[in-house]
């Protein structure tokens, strides 16, 4: 998202005391695997291991002792976890609470709500845009939007923000979410407030899109048929007035076609072999088959395949 400037910011939730230039824990190993860390992790699990874990704006940091780590962990398909100089271990927020941030990015998909949600390598970002014809009246509720926003329901941070080309947007970068948290976040964000109520909703969302796609696809089959018909008259009148080649393999020729409201259209088509490749290149369509004849061929050849049970028929002009 391309911001201008930013109008109001804030970190949430997050540890006040400067970052520990020295390992607290400089003779304990921490009590957690690599396989475990591997699987993503939760705030809940980090919290719980026998070492102090510091919580920053951008990552939490486990101190202790910590055996085997590779340069290039991935967690969550990204490079978030990595060993500082003194032998702690930084895990970026993009390695914690995978799960949770994909539910969240999933009911933001399923309810109406305006907020949105985006999970890349940066970590996972709530948003909700402004923009109209009134930019006034959008920084205005941008702001408001920010300032009514919770700030006691996850790690992270949020801020008010112009949009580079145009409108405002509240963004809330999410670090952490704490599974007591998790509903109370939801509901707020997106008014849903259990499993079941989204299991619901997406029920019937489904069930709904089921007859929306049915009824489409019955209008369409009458639309087909009239459409089919229409030519089908058309072309009865017109084919007796031209002479036609089937399959031709050299020469010009012309194609005679249907719009959508049953009206002819001709299109001059030009075929040439080389070797045994069947090369082709056509013109514009035109109301006229003279027009059709006066045209000049955009195209360049192309190398063609006709299927073997196709009678595929031109006039001959």
């Amino acid at each position: 998202m391309n911001i201008t400037e930013t109008l109001e910011s804030a970190h949430v939730v997050c540890d006040s005391k400067a970052r520990r230039v020295l390992n607290t824990a400089p003779d304990k190993y921490a009590d957690i695997t690599l396989q475990e860390i591997e699987q993503g992790i939760t705030i809940e699990r980090l919290e719980s291991i026998n070492v102090p874990v510091y919580q920053y704006s951008t990552q939490i940091t486990i101190h202790g002792l910590f055996k085997d780590i590779p340069p290039d962990l991935r967690v969550c398909g990204f490079k978030s976890v990595f060993l500082n100089g003194n032998k702690s271990l930084g895990v970026k927020y993009v390695a914690i609470d995978g799960a949770k941030k994909k539910l969240l990015r999933h009911m933001s998909q399923i309810s109406d709500s305006y907020w949105n949600v985006s999970i890349d390598s940066q970590g996972c970002e709530v948003y909700q845009i402004f923009h109209s014809t009134d930019s006034a009246n959008d920084r205005s509720r941008a702001i408001e939007c920010y300032k009514n926003t919770p700030d006691n329901l996850y790690i992270g941070g949020k801020r008010a923000c112009a949009l580079l080309y145009g409108g405002y947007a509240v963004i809330i970068g999410i670090g952490a979410v704490y599974e007591k948290n998790l509903w109370p976040l939801i509901k707020v964000l997106f008014g849903i407030s259990s499993q079941q109520e989204a299991d619901d909703m997406e029920a019937a969302k489904n069930k709904q899109r089921e007859l929306d796609y049915a009824k489409w696809e019955a209008e369409a089959k009458v639309r087909r048929e009239a459409a089919d018909k229409l030519k089908a008259e058309s072309l009865a009148k017109l084919e007796p007035l031209y002479k036609w080649v089937v399959n031709p393999e050299s020469g010009t020729f012309y194609s005679l076609s249907f719009n959508s409201d049953g009206e002819a259209e001709y299109c001059k088509v030009e075929f040439k072999k080389r070797g045994i490749q069947l090369l082709r290149r056509i013109g514009w369509r035109c109301s006229t088959l003279e027009n059709a004849i006066s045209s000049t061929s955009h195209d360049r050849y192309h190398i063609i395949t006709r299927k073997a049970d196709r009678d595929y028929k031109y006039i001959v002009a």
